[in-house]
């Protein structure tokens, strides 16, 4: 727990070094690589959290409610004397068939993208079905067609074990996962946290490189010989504000003009940087 503590401190001093003082940079010129990757890393992953938490908001406020709502409105757009009974690799339908249901996450607006209707029940139903019924599925006595993003699934009813399908069993479904549908934003979240630490990592990594590279002009021009990897380093303890400045430009503004600041902001504190270090290093 100390260990950790101490960790933290640490972390918090080279934070606000590596954004209010210049002077700091002259430190690490003795300061190892690794230290400097360690703070990258940690720096980004905050930077992730900071934005993926922007998105946990409207996963949690929206997702559960609209998962449930579909659920819900399927369930009560089943019709109450339908039966589907699967056996020995084919079905049977208690109503007479045809039997159109409704798709309830239809809406005019997307009805280039969302079918009308979710399942189309018929005997000889067809793959034309599909599109002539604007439905997503066609369950016929064989088999399941399923419309996906540039084809048609065939899944044949002998894969399927016998079963009965009815209201009664869809509403008990429905309660059983219940449980997991409060899982699904948790889920989501950690997956979006970690897609876009990667991205961050990935992306950050190679751009650093390129502001490492304008610091080795500037390097040059000023005839100061600093290795590559203290540049690097130079470059990753000046990003810690332009960063900052990054995640409130993405939670307060769509501007893509703005976008430009960061890489302007790191590049001018990795200049100063590199100078205050090259000039601390000559006085001593």
């Amino acid at each position: 727990m100390k260990r950790l503590a101490s960790q933290i401190k640490t972390f918090f001093h080279v934070f606000t070094k590596s954004m209010g003082s210049l002077d700091y940079y002259g430190e690490l010129l003795e300061t190892p690589f690794k230290f400097s990757a360690k703070y990258f890393f940690t720096l980004l992953f905050l930077a992730a959290t900071a934005v993926t938490s922007k998105e946990a908001v409207n996963i949690f406020r929206e997702l559960e409610p609209n998962i449930k709502s579909t659920l819900k409105n399927t369930i009560s757009l089943y019709p109450n004397d339908l039966v589907i009974d699967i056996k020995d690799g084919e079905a049977t339908f208690s109503t007479q068939s045809p039997v159109l249901i409704k798709n309830p996450a239809y809406n005019s607006e997307d009805k280039e993208e969302i079918p009308e209707n979710l399942i189309l029940l018929d005997a000889e139903g067809k793959i034309t079905d599909l599109k002539d019924k604007n439905a997503l599925m066609v369950l016929n006595r064989k088999n399941l067609l399923i419309q996906e993003q540039n084809s048609v699934g065939t899944y044949p009813l002998t894969n399927v074990t016998d079963t009965k399908i009815d209201k009664t069993m869809l509403q008990g479904g429905l309660e059983s996962i219940k449980p997991f549908i409060k899982v699904i934003p948790y889920i989501l979240t950690l997956i979006l946290l970690t897609a876009m630490f990667g991205y961050y990592v990935f992306s950050k990594g190679f751009y650093l490189v390129t502001v490492s590279c304008v610091l080795w002009g500037f390097a040059i021009l000023a005839n100061e010989r600093v290795k590559f990897s203290k540049l690097y380093q130079f470059a990753v303890h000046a990003m810690t504000l332009p960063i900052i400045l990054e995640v409130v430009i993405g939670f307060a503004s769509d501007n893509p003009h703005l976008s430009i600041l960061p890489s302007v902001l790191n590049i001018a504190i990795g200049v100063g940087g590199l100078f205050a270090a090259t000039r601390k290093k000559i006085e001593e």
